[in-house]
């Protein structure tokens, strides 16, 4: 009798320690969702009007996600070089987008302005 409840009593331990070994792992915080551009180059015409640059996450997350990102490249944005010699304008708020909690996507919009002389190519690089 006293060999069952011995080895009751383990397996009831091993079964407790177990099960707090166990839990242990879902207090870790879930891994962060990696965040990439859906198209790595976007190729547009002067009158294409408004672009559009989607930026993806490989999961979705439970909090809103505020992403800063920087514009450079050969183009001339509005904000810094006044409308009048500006190729391009960010649509919205100017350097951040934000996916909203439970989503996997949001869009950067530029808004591409057509002018009657020719030009080289030129180029918008964006920095996340």
């Amino acid at each position: 009798m006293k060999n069952i409840v011995a080895l009751a009593l383990s397996i009831a331990l091993v079964v407790a320690v177990g099960f707090g070994l166990s839990s242990c792992k879902e207090d870790e915080p879930p891994a962060k969702p990696k965040l990439s551009f859906a198209e790595t180059e976007i190729a547009v015409n002067e009158d294409d009007g408004v672009l559009e640059v989607e930026l993806v996450l490989d999961k979705a997350h439970s909090k809103d996600l505020r992403i800063e990102y920087e514009l450079g490249g050969t183009a001339s944005d509005q904000d810094v070089v006044g409308t009048t010699n500006a190729d391009y304008e960010v649509v919205g708020d100017h350097g951040v987008v934000e996916i909203e909690a439970g989503q996997t996507s949001a869009v950067i919009e530029l808004d591409i302005y057509a002018d009657a002389g020719f030009e080289p190519d030129e180029t918008i690089e964006i920095a996340i």
